[in-house]
């Protein structure tokens, strides 16, 4: 299995899924270098019958070219002598070719994980639970990603169950940067970020980011859509007339058992995006996060989807990062980010 990065399984807090799949994937490689192992215990006595057998044959055939007098019997000793001396070097470095193979792909792949893994700074110190009623709290946060140049200066709002806020603003000016904190995947240098009252350090499952651009395991629709859960087909049927995905998985020949190829790759951009949103309500989020989700979305398809969404789910809070006026309407506040 092709690794991602690590954040691909924390945006849809699937640590626990990929951590039995690793398992199974384990078990599986101990089985196979079990089998690995057998036929080594056969290959082992098979080189050294051939090596007999070779030294025998030339052996043989050294003793007829004394015979006729093309070869004396002291290059014979030396040949002999030679090639005694020479085989168990080759051998060891026979065997020994396969080990360090592995062992320096193993070792890439450690550096590897080593890079992906998320740096998360628990603060020994927290800051004591805020006493309020909001969902989100932010608390006079800064982040930037250099020291000359800060996105966030003392940045504070709160949000409130059911409430939904689209983010706007030009490309850079850090929307996606504020999601991906009150998500929990970046930490803010300076300030506070609560939720449902408390200090959180890392991302917690009711709060669900949904990217621009989405990542899809080689598996069929509806694996996609389940992943880690087991869910009755009534309610992934509902969730697909919500992301007015209906029409297109009646059209498939093999239905929600159709294969959408790695990352999705047999999806056009509109059914990637509404499938990442359908998948992610069917987490049940308590507050969803859309960094320009709709961006592929005809806008009318994209009303359908808003109003089917607000229907199904009337207190779910909802922060919505779009450069599209369309759907504004559905959204209690719009905040403009500016420099």
């Amino acid at each position: 299995t092709k690794l991602w990065n690590a954040s691909k399984f924390a945006l849809l807090h699937l640590e626990d899924y990929q951590l039995k799949r690793m398992k199974k994937f384990n078990k599986d490689y101990v089985n196979d270098q079990l089998s690995t192992l057998k036929w080594l215990s056969a290959y082992t006595p098979l080189i050294g019958f051939l090596q007999v057998l070779g030294i025998g044959v030339i052996i043989l055939f050294a003793g007829w070219e004394i015979s006729v007098g093309h070869l004396k019997g002291e290059e014979l000793f030396a040949f002999a002598s030679a090639l005694a001396l020479s085989i168990d070097p080759i051998l060891a470095i026979t065997h020994a070719s396969g080990p360090i193979h592995v062992g320096w792909a193993s070792l890439e792949r450690i550096h590897h994980l080593e890079d992906s893994l998320p740096a998360i700074e628990i603060d020994p110190n927290p800051k004591a639970p805020m006493v309020n009623t909001s969902l989100l709290s932010l608390d006079t946060i800064s982040f930037s990603y250099s020291e000359h140049s800060p996105l966030f200066q003392n940045l504070s709002f709160s949000l409130d169950v059911g409430e939904r806020i689209a983010l706007m603003g030009a490309s850079g000016i850090g929307k996606s940067t504020l999601l991906y904190l009150i998500s929990g995947f970046e930490k803010p240098q300076l300030g506070h970020i609560y939720y449902q009252g408390k200090e959180f350090f890392y991302p917690p499952k009711e709060i669900l980011l949904v990217p621009q651009v989405t990542q899809f395991f080689h598996f069929s629709i509806q694996e996609n859509l389940s992943l880690d859960q087991t869910l009755p087909l009534e309610e992934l049927h509902q969730i697909l007339e919500i992301c007015q995905l209906t029409q297109w998985v009646q059209t498939l020949p093999l239905g929600l058992q159709t294969w959408i190829g790695a990352n999705g790759v047999e999806l056009s951009g509109g059914e990637a995006q509404r499938l990442a949103i359908a998948r992610a309500l069917l987490k049940k989020p308590t507050l969803l996060l859309l960094d320009e989700a709709t961006s592929d979305i005809d806008i009318e398809t994209e009303e359908m989807l808003f109003q089917a969404i607000l229907q199904r789910f009337p207190t779910l809070t909802c922060i919505w990062v779009t450069h599209r006026p369309t759907g504004l309407h559905h959204m209690n506040t719009i905040y403009t980010l500016q420099h």
